[in-house]
Formats: structure tokens, sequence, C-alpha cells
């Protein structure tokens, strides 16, 4: 009954997913901010879109399961909008942004949650 509860209460925590843009890997082609969809999806996976119109290509997935941190930047490294962090995995870290703090903030807790949980509904909590 407790797993049914904690399932029903992160549904409704998971937005429907929202545009962020995420840098792409550094290197002689990356650093670019991409626009994409993202989707917070309940089996622990953050996946990410390239959308064009009604059109969307998958474009990759963020495993939760291997997140060591979410941070927010510190003021001194923000941009103007105080809406970038970072998504810290052991192969990668994914630098997001969001339109405005407001999206960030929602974007992170979204994350935090869906990591407790996984963590929560795989018995390592």
């Amino acid at each position: 009954m407790e797993k049914m509860i904690a399932s029903q209460a992160l549904e409704m925590r998971l937005p429907e997913g929202g545009y962020l843009w995420k840098r792409g890997v550094r290197g002689p082609i990356g650093g670019k901010w991409r626009y994409r969809w993202f989707k917070a999806k309940k089996n622990g996976e953050i996946r990410y879109y390239k959308r064009d119109g009604k059109t969307k290509t998958f474009m990759g997935s963020i495993d939760v399961r291997m997140i060591t941190e979410v941070t927010d930047l510190p003021d001194s490294e923000q941009n103007e909008e105080s809406s970038c962090f970072n998504i810290i995995t052991p192969d990668r870290t994914y630098e997001i942004k969001g339109i405005d703090k407001d999206e960030k903030l929602r974007w992170m807790k979204t994350i935090t949650d869906l990591i407790h949980w996984i963590n929560k509904k795989d018995g390592k909590q």
C-alpha cells in the first residue's frame, strides 16, 4: 500500500515535460547550448528530444540511478536569469539551463524526488 501511495505521489509531481537548454559535450564541435524537450519517466530515466513542430527525435537519456549529484551553480557562474544547474554522473556532467530560476528549481526538485523514489523502489533506502 505504501509503495502505491509513493508511486501516485510521484506521478502527480512529474511534469508533463518541458523545454530546457542542454550544453553539448565540449570539444571541437561541442559546447553549444541546444534547446531540448525533457521528460522525466517513472522508470528512472530522463529523456531528452529534439523537437521540430510536431516531430520529436529522441536524442538521449540520463539514468537517474547513475546521478551522483544535482547541483545549483554558484552566483559567480550563473547566467543572468540564475537558471543553470548541473546533473552529475560518473561519466559526464550535464550542463542544463532553464528559462528562469523557478523552472530550474522545479526541475532540480523533480530530478531529486525521482532519484529518491527510484532508490526507495530499488531497495537502496
